[in-house]
């Protein structure tokens, strides 16, 4: 593959901009700084001239996004309480239930998407609505180790995941690690940040669909700012 451009690399919005790292403590911050850098990269994305420097752009913008979630947005949300119809829109503040957490990060993630509508749905309407039909896994009394070996199999990303009764998150990091995010009664209840494999909805839901997030028609969505539709069915 051909190393991203010299644009890309040194280009001066990106250049000047904090670290996310250093964004930890200031989740309004970090929003406003990904926003900066979608923009810069919708900029140029209009100018790509060819399928693969479109492609580099996804990757590059990719990358920006999981930084930030990873980085700051994600474990800005840790332990904030759970509740059914909970619908908080700022982490460690009020309640917030499985199926908004999915929708409200992305939404602060700078994706167009309606957090309330998206959170309305059952967890495979949310994954559907997010990655489209097409990219969508189902497993029914599947052992939850066999899912997750497809899901590193899958590679390092973000998947949707969809429950009996439950949406979630899963990361696959660059290093193998398996992650499960969610906003649950379980345990301790609330945010929480943990293996996927574990005492958790994952692992004791009998119905699983799994759906790799942010390819590059999702990307180019949240380039261009256009709207992702939350689609019961």
């Amino acid at each position: 593959m051909r190393a991203l451009p010299l644009w890309l690399i040194f280009a001066p919005t990106l250049a000047h901009a904090a670290p996310v790292e250093d964004l930890r403590g200031n989740y309004d911050q970090a929003r406003a700084q990904l926003e900066l850098e979608r923009r810069y990269l919708s900029d140029e994305l209009a100018r790509a001239q060819t399928p693969t420097e479109r492609a580099e752009l996804f990757s590059f913008a990719r990358g920006r996004v999981l930084a930030t979630l990873d980085q700051a947005l994600i474990p800005a949300w840790e332990g904030t309480p759970w509740s059914f119809s909970g619908t908080s829109e700022r982490p460690g503040e009020g309640q917030i239930a499985c199926g908004f957490f999915v929708g409200t990060l992305l939404e602060h993630a700078g994706f167009r998407v309606d957090r309330l509508a998206l959170g309305r749905l059952a967890s495979e309407h949310i994954a559907k609505s997010l990655a489209g039909p097409r990219s969508i896994r189902r497993y029914s009394d599947v052992e939850p180790e066999v899912v997750a070996a497809d899901l590193l199999k899958s590679g390092p990303g973000l998947y949707a995941i969809g429950l009996d009764f439950h949406a979630a998150w899963a990361r696959v990091t660059d290093d193998g690690q398996l992650w499960f995010i969610h906003s649950t009664v379980y345990g301790k209840g609330g945010v929480l940040i943990e293996p996927l494999l574990g005492d958790n909805p994952f692992f004791h839901s009998r119905y699983r669909v799994v759906a790799k997030l942010l390819g590059d028609r999702m990307m180019e969505s949240w380039l261009e700012a256009k709207t992702i539709e939350a689609r019961a069915g």
